[in-house]
């Protein structure tokens, strides 16, 4: 965190770009990630923030919601006047349809976050995260809470309630102050995220009541041991005001509420646009892509390698490339996928890494699928990788000839396609070695990096040892990985 001296004499507290991308991006590949969204990240799809969704509730009370601070408050008394039934209605005719998922919905449902955490009441993030195939354990109810999809791969909190159920929904300043009550079980899940990930806030003013409530008690728990969050706020700029005391003003109170939030751990990072944070949600996206390295291999037979040595390379390929802080990506092929991923395991064991968090493994589809869901299986795969070995590569066809796996080539394919570098090591023959000579044919195209070239040259080296071969694979790997 920096500390930089302001003109209006209030120190501004801002965490700097790179350090929140590093520290993020380890929470993201170790699986401690997790999101809060807050209205801002719904309104680019033409949902509405809380005081343009109570303007009309406001007019019934003969009141200027632009003149209004306390927007629970309106809430509470339309409510008082009128009952329930017409801020219900509001709530449902605004929230309760179809819209489509902005692009930084789609990079965050691609991320491996696991717990999602929400003030709105759409269904944008449950719906990003299904259209990236994931399965989703949604949260609205305490009695939801109560009960546990099985298979799940994320988890959305919605903590205020859900817009096809309007009459449970937090709106009120009444529903707000019961909400320890009511929603208990809602406040102890959070806490327990908030002690055990790693947040990143989006699209929140952080003037929410409820949640000022939760990070209050937080502190008191946790005392100075408050793991660190992160928040991407737009900073305040001088364009946006008539007067340059409306500007000295608004960027004071930015200073004060930035110096606030670390007293819950929470530290800011300024963007000069809402652009600029799906800039940097992308860059993340590329950068876990670039630490993920995708294996590709299948030996029915293994030519002039022995057994023992196939399965020393393999494995000792998964120890180093986890040692070198890679995550791999891999199905189950033929022999070789078993000695990776036995690599990967002894390796994180040894450092104490949660397997899961350096190696993502595919389910095959059944024998019997078309070929739409073998391709889609490899397509979603590759997509989450910088970088694709590719290592023998042979299977037996249905007359019992040995041949070379047309899915390695599929693979080489789909990941060309995605912008998934090949490194194939042509050393260990078959398929594996057609790829590698295509690669130094297309070098410039496939690859691009001449200072690689030496290092591609050794993979077709069929003398190198086993050590030699791990070497020049985590050379590539490393400088593809680069930012």
């Amino acid at each position: 965190m920096v500390t930089v001296k302001g003109r209006t004499g209030v120190q501004s507290m801002a965490m700097p770009l790179s350090g929140f991308i590093k520290s993020y991006l380890k929470a993201l590949e170790e699986g401690d990630a997790a999101v809060f969204a807050g209205a801002g990240l719904s309104m680019p799809s033409g949902f509405v923030n809380w005081r343009t969704l109570l303007r009309d509730v406001a007019e019934d009370l003969s009141l200027d919601i632009n003149k209004e601070t306390d927007l629970l408050s309106v809430a509470q008394y339309h409510v008082n006047e009128f009952g329930r039934g017409r801020i219900n209605q509001v709530l449902l005719d605004e929230f309760y349809r179809t819209a489509a998922e902005t692009e930084n919905h789609r990079i965050l449902a691609a991320l491996p976050v696991r717990s999602f955490w929400t003030t709105n009441y759409d269904n944008l993030i449950e719906s990003a995260l299904r259209a990236v195939g994931k399965s989703v354990d949604v949260k609205v109810s305490t009695e939801n809470l109560a009960l546990t999809a099985r298979g799940h791969d994320a988890v959305v909190y919605k903590m205020h309630g859900d817009a096809s159920a309007p009459d449970r929904a937090v709106l009120t300043k009444n529903d707000f102050e019961t909400y320890n009550h009511s929603r208990r079980m809602f406040t102890t899940a959070l806490q327990s995220d908030l002690a055990s990930k790693t947040f990143l806030f989006l699209g929140f003013s952080f003037n929410d009541p409820n949640l000022d409530s939760i990070l209050g008690r937080m502190k008191t728990m946790l005392g100075e041991s408050v793991r660190p969050h992160y928040c991407l706020m737009r900073q305040e700029l001088r364009r946006d005001f008539d007067t340059d005391a409306d500007y000295a003003y608004a960027r004071t109170r930015q200073q004060l509420k930035m110096r606030d939030l670390v007293r819950y751990g929470i530290q800011v990072v300024l963007v000069e646009s809402y652009e600029q944070i799906t800039e940097i949600l992308r860059k993340l996206q590329i950068l876990l892509r670039r630490n993920c390295v995708f294996l590709s291999g299948t030996a029915e037979q293994y030519g002039n390698w022995h057994e023992d040595r196939a399965w020393e390379l393999g494995e000792t390929l998964g120890q180093e490339l986890v040692g070198h802080g890679f995550r791999i990506a891999t199905g189950y092929g033929l022999r070789v996928g078993d000695s990776v991923i036995r690599g990967v395991l002894q390796k994180a064991s040894k450092i104490k890494t949660p397997p899961a968090a350096r190696l993502h493994l595919g389910c095959l589809p059944d024998p019997l699928a078309g070929d739409s869901e073998w391709r889609q299986y490899r397509s979603d795969m590759l997509g989450t990788s910088g970088s694709a070995i590719f290592l023998f590569g042979n299977k037996t066809d249905a007359s019992g000839l040995l041949v070379d796996a047309n899915g390695m080539f599929e693979e080489f394919k789909i990941g060309l396609d995605q912008k998934v570098v090949p490194v194939p090591v042509g050393a260990t023959g078959f398929a594996a070695e057609k790829l590698w000579q295509q690669v130094m044919d297309n070098f410039r195209e496939y690859v691009g990096d001449e200072d690689l070239r030496s290092y591609y040259e050794d993979l077709g080296n069929k003398s190198l040892s086993n050590a030699d071969l791990v070497d020049r694979i985590l050379r590539i790997t490393s400088k593809l990985a680069s930012p």
